[in-house]
C-alpha cells in the first residue's frame, strides 16, 4: 500500500510539473518584428498590467541569451528581450556606414510600440546601458525607471577602468596586451590566452560559462562590434571611440538603480561618478561578481531590482 501512495503522489508531483511548465511556455511569446527595413528578434515573457521591463543587452552585438536569468524576475509584468540588429536571431547583414545611435534608439521605441505600453522601465547593460540613456533623452515621457547595470556612459572613464584592471593582471598578459595594442596585431595565441585570463576574472568569473554565455559569445555580432567599439576590448578605436553621456546624467529625472559586479570592468569609482550626476540614484554591488552580475550571483540581482521595482 505505501508502494501505491508513493505512486500516486510521484504522478501528482508530474502532472502539477508539466501544467506548471506548459503555462509559463504559454507565457513565452517569441516573434520578428521590422525595423529600418531589418528583422529584429524579440521574446516576451510572463504577463500583467504593471509597467513592462525591457532589457537592453550589452557588445554593441552581444546578443540577449546571457540575459535569460532575468526571465523568472517578476510575475507581475511583461519582461521583453531582443537582439540588436547585427546580431543573435536578428537580422546580421548591415550596412555599417549608415550607422549611428538613432538606429539603436529607434529599435528600442519599435519594441515599446509593438508591446503597446506607453511607459516601460529600461534595464541596460554594458553598452546598453549608453543605449538606455539615450532612449531617455529622447523619449523621457516613455520611462519611468533606469537600471543601468554595469554601465558604459564614458568611453573615457571605460578606458581608464580598462588600463588600472590589467595592471593587476600577472605580467606577462600585461605585456601582452600592451603590445598588442600598441601594434593593433591581436591575432597570437598568447594574446587570446591574456584575454581569456582577463574574461574569467572581470567578464563573467562563475566557471565553466553557462549556455547562456556560451550562446552570446556563439550569436554575437562581430562586424558590429569591431564598427562600433573596435578589434580589442581595453582600447576603444570605432564609432565610440570618444562617446559619453556623463554631463548628460543630469538631465534624468526618474529613479535610477546603477549595478555593477564586486570585480567589475566599471570600478565602483567610475560608478560613483555616474551616481553623482543622477538626482535620484541608488548603487548596488554585487558581491562576488564580475561584469556579467546576472550569471555570476543570479540571486542577487533578482534580489536588488525587486527591491527596486516593488515588484513579485
Amino acid at each position: 500500500m505505501k508502494i501505491f501512495y508513493t505512486f500516486v503522489i510521484a504522478i501528482l508531483l508530474m502532472n502539477l510539473l508539466t501544467r506548471k511548465g506548459t503555462a509559463m511556455q504559454s507565457q513565452t511569446k517569441e516573434s520578428y518584428i521590422k525595423v529600418n527595413g531589418y528583422d529584429m528578434f524579440m521574446k516576451i515573457v510572463g504577463s500583467g498590467a504593471k509597467e513592462p521591463i525591457v532589457f537592453l543587452h550589452g557588445g554593441p552585438g552581444a546578443p540577449s541569451a546571457y540575459l535569460r536569468p532575468f526571465e523568472q524576475m517578476c510575475k507581475d509584468r511583461k519582461l521583453v528581450f531582443f537582439d540588436q540588429i547585427g546580431c543573435g536571431k536578428s537580422q546580421a547583414n548591415l550596412d555599417l556606414q549608415k550607422l549611428d545611435i538613432d538606429f539603436f534608439v529607434n529599435q528600442v521605441e519599435s519594441v515599446r510600440k509593438e508591446i503597446n505600453a506607453d511607459k516601460i522601465i529600461l534595464y541596460g547593460q554594458s553598452w546598453g546601458a549608453l543605449l538606455a540613456v539615450e532612449y531617455y533623452l529622447k523619449y523621457p515621457e516613455h520611462i519611468s525607471k533606469l537600471i543601468l547595470s554595469s554601465p558604459l556612459i564614458s568611453t573615457e572613464l571605460w578606458t581608464k577602468d580598462a588600463e588600472y584592471l590589467i595592471s593587476k593582471l600577472p605580467q606577462e598578459h600585461q605585456i601582452t596586451i600592451n603590445n598588442a595594442t600598441q601594434s593593433g596585431d591581436f591575432s597570437s595565441s598568447d594574446y587570446q590566452n591574456a584575454v581569456t585570463f582577463f574574461y574569467e576574472r572581470y567578464v563573467s568569473s562563475k566557471l565553466p560559462w553557462s549556455d547562456d554565455i556560451n550562446e552570446t559569445f556563439a550569436g554575437l555580432g562581430t562586424e558590429l562590434y569591431n564598427y562600433m567599439w573596435g578589434p580589442s576590448e581595453f582600447n576603444a578605436t570605432g564609432f565610440l571611440k570618444n562617446y559619453s553621456k556623463l554631463e548628460d546624467l543630469s538631465k534624468i529625472s526618474v529613479p535610477v538603480l546603477f549595478i555593477a559586479g564586486e570585480n567589475d570592468e566599471v570600478t565602483q569609482e567610475t560608478l560613483s561618478i555616474y551616481r553623482s550626476k543622477v538626482a535620484e540614484a541608488v548603487i548596488r554591488i554585487n558581491p562576488g561578481a564580475a561584469h556579467l552580475t546576472m550569471q555570476d550571483n543570479t540571486d542577487f540581482d533578482l534580489y536588488i531590482i525587486r527591491e527596486f521595482l516593488n515588484c513579485k
